[in-house]
């Protein structure tokens, strides 16, 4: 009889563990699958279209969805207007500007409390893989108030389109978080999250100005390392407790508040406080010392800026920009001078000995008269130097013989009067030695007085024909 009840209760679980798993098997996963995806769009208002491709559903209740893809309906193309050169910058590819893109979740798994789905106070977990990245956590029903706990690790910035979408910027880092938020009738009530990126770097982008005759104003590629955040929203307000970056281009540190619209906000309020350090290489390679003629520089090469207003009336400071010193180069002394302002009777006394030395010196003889003759042709002219100044020589070192009566003799006797004068530049001396060289040759290979006169005598006979 015991052995009939145990054969007859063993029938009846099988009998119920079929009848579950066929009613399971039975469930019309293609009908919930559409269902999901159009629930979750109504829930972002249909800004995002909302794809599924597979979705399963586990006698326990857990729900699997695979390959979730969320996409933006209406794609936004105001950054191509603002494109940069893009390129690869210390191993890193940036576009040139940020495309709208799908976020793509690989697998999601959600596991209901099934005592939370009868008394209608929903609660369970939940998990996300995205890439190698991972981010798990909970949720429970509080009086009417649903709560939500996350963590993230090993999130790829540069797969994560959510921020990328909203940004528009291209990002690359490891992200991690901690993230409280209480929800109230589907709307944010309270959000709490702490951050942590490592290696975070941005790639070049381009702001839109509204001033005058400045279009927009271009972020060059800036590795901010290891970005540290802890920021809450409370009462439509965003309170920024940290935010810090540690370089190396930039050593970043943000404090104060964001009031968000509301019914009593119209606009956005902002009350930062951003200590701004970049580091001078960064400056200097890309040329951004413009900052330092907008804002005053710090003691350590940093700027503090300060926004207070809202976004439409936003009024920022930065200090008084301070003109940097100009260093003129020394102008060196005549030595001379200062040996006259020392001893001005020994200054004296040199200068009459110098006054008899001329007066001693022998008359110059008159120069010998010399036959009239046909002026010989002109010597050739020194050629004129590119891109150099002409230099006007003084009366003590300009030639002063003519061209046409130039001896050997003369130059030999005063050779100085035929030396270049010395620029101080040895590339352009160079060159003016050369021509000099070339300007001798020719003269010495010009015909003398004598054998000019000889030719002469010659061309007469001949038109004589003798």
């Amino acid at each position: 009889m015991r052995r009939k009840i145990l054969l007859i209760a063993g029938i009846v679980v099988l009998f119920m563990i079929a009848f579950v798993g066929a009613i399971f098997w039975m469930l019309p996963t293609d009908s919930i699958r559409h269902l999901a995806e159009k629930t979750i769009e109504k829930q972002l208002k249909q800004k995002q279209s909302v794809e599924i491709e597979d979705l399963s559903i586990s006698p326990l209740l857990n729900v699997t969805m695979k390959g979730f893809r969320m996409t933006p309906r209406v794609a936004d193309m105001s950054a191509a207007a603002l494109a940069t050169e893009g390129g690869t910058f210390d191993g890193y590819y940036c576009a040139p500007y940020v495309e709208d893109q799908s976020f793509v979740i690989d697998k999601i798994f959600v596991s209901p409390t099934l005592s939370s789905l009868l008394s209608k106070k929903y609660a369970g977990k939940f998990e996300l893989k995205l890439r190698d990245g991972i981010i798990d956590g909970s949720v429970k029903t509080i009086e009417k108030k649903m709560q939500l706990m996350a963590s993230g690790k090993s999130i790829s910035l540069n797969e994560f389109a959510l921020l990328s979408n909203v940004t528009k910027t291209q990002l690359y880092g490891d992200l991690s978080f901690d993230l409280r938020a209480t929800t109230d009738a589907n709307k944010l009530a309270e959000l709490s999250v702490k951050m942590n990126s490592n290696n975070t770097v941005m790639c070049p982008k381009r702001f839109k100005l509204k001033a005058q005759g400045i279009p927009y104003i271009e972020f060059p590629f800036t590795i901010f390392g290891n970005i540290v955040a802890d920021i809450e929203i409370a009462n439509d307000k965003i309170i920024i407790n940290q935010l810090t970056s540690d370089g190396p281009d930039i050593v970043l540190k943000v404090t104060g508040d964001i009031m968000l619209k509301s019914s009593k906000n119209p606009d956005v309020r902002l009350n930062l406080v951003a200590d701004i350090k970049p580091s001078q290489s960064w400056v200097e390679d890309n040329d951004m010392k413009v900052i330092y003629q907008v804002c005053e520089k710090l003691d350590d090469g940093g700027i503090r800026l300060t926004l207070r207003g809202t976004t439409k009336k936003l009024k920022h400071d930065c200090g008084t920009p301070i003109p940097e010193p100009v260093v003129e180069a020394p102008v060196p002394e005549a030595p001379n001078a200062d040996a006259s302002a020392e001893n001005p009777k020994t200054a004296k006394e040199k200068t009459v000995e110098e006054k008899k030395e001329v007066d001693d010196k022998p008359a110059a003889e008159p120069a010998a008269e010399r036959p009239k003759s046909p002026r010989n042709r002109a010597m050739p002219s020194r050629p004129t130097i590119v891109g150099e100044k002409k230099k006007v020589m003084n009366d003590a070192v300009r030639r002063p013989f003519d061209s046409s009566t130039i001896s050997e003799e003369q130059i030999k006797k005063h050779p100085e009067l035929f030396d270049l004068p010395k620029t101080g530049k040895p590339e352009l001396d160079r060159r003016l030695q050369r021509i000099d060289e070339e300007f001798n040759r020719d003269f010495q290979n010009q015909p003398s007085q004598q054998e000019r006169s000889n030719q002469r005598a010659r061309y007469m006979r001949s038109v004589k024909g003798e």
